[in-house]
């Protein structure tokens, strides 16, 4: 009876190792990239809830920017920054920062305007801060970007810089005007002394 016994665990045994050995060569026929379901990895993140894969965020869109004067539409200390989409999507432009040392920085100036797709373009008229003038009036416009808030239509928030040409002669021409202004300004400057009373009581300034 001992022999049978022994006879009866050997057989258990082989059958345990040969299932075992089965199980890890259907892992290894799965492929990589797959889990104990054999659901394949993929880029995005799996809902715990459905076990439906999200798609992940979406890649910045694909926008170039130019300084433009438009002469029908600006007023002083601004100028138009066009946007272009060359995406299929249209996006929403939420902010603009004009960035350069040729101006004083003024911060991301809201927007909400939608950029159609297609190579379309959309004028923002933005604000520019106070001229630096390190030549005066010969001053011209160091490199400068358009930084662009918008978002996607999947919702996403993406910030684009966008480098304006250089030379730049839309933004040579602003700068020189504002040196220009600046130069007049501190050319006609009236200061005014310290006050005395005269004889007849009125106050005469130097």
């Amino acid at each position: 009876m001992r022999w049978v016994r022994i006879g009866v665990i050997g057989l258990f045994l082989l059958a345990a190792c040969g299932a075992a050995l089965g199980g890890s060569v259907a892992g290894r026929d799965a492929g990589p990239g797959t889990g104990a379901e054999g659901d394949a990895a993929g880029d995005g993140v799996e809902d715990p809830e459905t076990g439906v894969e999200a798609a992940g965020p979406s890649a910045p869109p694909d926008l170039t920017a130019t300084a433009e004067i438009r002469r029908s539409f600006m007023a002083p200390g601004s100028v138009t920054v066009a946007v272009t989409n060359h995406g299929d999507a249209p996006v929403r432009v939420t902010g603009v920062e004009l960035v350069s040392d040729s101006f004083a920085p003024l911060g991301v100036q809201e927007f909400d305007a939608e950029v159609p797709g297609e190579d379309r373009t959309r004028d923002l008229l933005t604000a520019y801060g106070e001229a630096v003038c390190p030549d005066g009036v010969d001053s011209t416009a160091a490199p400068s970007t358009a930084v662009l808030h918008v978002e996607t239509e999947d919702g996403a928030a993406h910030e684009v810089a966008a480098e304006l040409s250089y030379p730049n002669g839309t933004l040579d021409r602003l700068l020189r005007e504002a040196c220009a202004a600046q130069a007049i300004a501190a050319a006609t400057a009236i200061e005014l002394g310290e006050l005395t009373a005269a004889a007849d009581g009125t106050l005469e300034g130097g």
